[in-house]
């Protein structure tokens, strides 16, 4: 059958996410949404998402686990 994606805690009115998920070497901010993970610019321009797991593993490979992004890393394999 056909279930809505949006978690319930996120299907109220009102509902903004405050806070993303982390940031990366370039200052984008990472969020989650509705089963999608959107990367924002600085500037916030420019908005790509990501929607299949070979599209997150990609993205993935490009992050450096040890230095900066370590914990926005930890963060992504966390939910995925």
């Amino acid at each position: 059958g056909v279930s809505d994606c949006i978690p319930p805690r996120e299907n109220r009115p009102f509902y903004l996410r405050h806070r993303c998920i982390g940031h990366d070497r370039e200052q984008r901010r990472y969020w989650f949404v509705c089963r999608r993970l959107f990367v924002e610019d600085e500037t916030g321009d420019d908005v790509r998402y990501y929607s299949t797991l070979d599209q997150f593993d990609v993205l993935l490979s490009y992050l450096d686990e040890t230095g900066p992004e370590k914990l926005l890393v930890y963060r992504l394999q966390k939910r995925y």
